[in-house]
């Protein structure tokens, strides 16, 4: 679930005008059709796209991989 800090510093983010992404850690421990029910619940409190992460079963990694690629310039 997202936490009040979590949306405080999407809020400071915003305010200073820098980009970021949001990446949901632990989506090993959702079913599937539950955790895009997730994703879609953060989506909304926060008001951009979130990427799912599990560094438990690399499911999601390669997306999250290339957005810090992307980000690095590599």
């Amino acid at each position: 679930d997202i936490q009040k800090n979590d949306l405080i510093m999407i809020e400071w983010l915003n305010f200073h005008n820098l980009n970021y992404r949001v990446i949901a850690t632990k989506a090993d421990c959702y079913s599937k059709s539950k955790l895009q029910s997730h994703l879609n619940e953060i989506s909304k409190k926060t008001g951009c796209k979130v990427y799912p992460f599990s560094i438990v079963d690399n499911r999601y990694s390669k997306a999250v991989m290339d957005l810090l690629d992307e980000a690095l310039g590599i």
